[in-house]
């Protein structure tokens, strides 16, 4: 995934879950953090939205990131998934934040 860094886009995170499980009925986060850094801690989480389903038993999540707030480099974009009683966390991909 790519970002610009000096504007404001989407970042969307294609989410797999159980069949017949609609996951837009959850809360849903979304952490970006260096690229080495591993697991996010709790803090490093923000509110995300549903943004719908571009395949069947994918539902994409998406994360406003405004221009400015992210340094040039590379991350890890996690996804959090509020669900009862479960809050799985999935590792989304590499975001790289560029310039153009």
């Amino acid at each position: 995934m790519q970002l610009n860094a000096t504007s404001t886009e989407y970042l969307f995170c294609p989410v797999r879950g159980p069949a017949g499980v609609d996951l837009t009925a959850f809360p849903v986060a979304i952490a970006l953090v260096g690229e080495q850094a591993g697991e996010p801690a709790s803090g490093d989480y923000q509110t995300a939205a549903w943004a719908g389903s571009p395949a069947p038993g994918i539902t994409e999540a998406r994360l406003l990131v405004t221009a400015g707030s992210l340094a040039v480099g590379a991350y890890m974009a996690w996804v959090k998934v509020t669900a009862t009683p479960e809050v799985p966390v999935i590792k989304a991909g590499r975001v790289t934040v560029g310039v153009p």
